[in-house]
């Protein structure tokens, strides 16, 4: 299936999940970058991310190449953030003008892909809510 200029087509990311017995902590994904060792850190968390985004967008199977490369977006921008979360961890210096325009610049994307931030009810019971609650966790007891 060559081309016309004897290239190989370009790979394809893997956006399936792997099977949870060959998965790191930081994911595993061997070819996510192209000259990037898929071994490493940084490779794994990338496809670990881009899979994830894959599938809260219903997986790659269903997904365009315009999904596919906002998740591959995505993913660079987390592990980028990632990075500077450590540094910021570990007392080390980082330009928060440079924090904000990744942490809004990821927010963009993930706007544009379709996920949405779901707001959890955080209202505190009533009083006399609360007071069933005690009630039912002592009986239970």
């Amino acid at each position: 299936m060559g081309s016309s200029t004897g290239k190989k087509p370009a790979k394809r990311l893997s956006l399936a999940l792997p099977d949870r017995r060959f998965r790191t902590h930081a994911g595993n994904a061997a070819h996510a970058i192209d000259g990037v060792d898929g071994r490493s850190q940084v490779g794994r968390r990338f496809g670990q991310v881009a899979a994830q985004v894959a599938a809260d967008i219903g997986g790659p199977e269903v997904m365009s190449e315009a999904q596919i490369q906002l998740a591959r977006t995505t993913a660079g921008l987390v592990v980028l953030r990632e990075q500077l979360d450590r540094r910021l961890a570990r007392r080390r210096r980082v330009d928060v003008a440079d924090y904000t325009r990744l942490s809004n610049s990821l927010t963009r994307v993930l706007s544009a892909i379709g996920i949405k931030r779901l707001p959890r009810d955080v209202t505190p019971p009533t009083i006399e809510q609360y007071a069933a609650q005690v009630r039912r966790q002592r009986d239970a007891a």
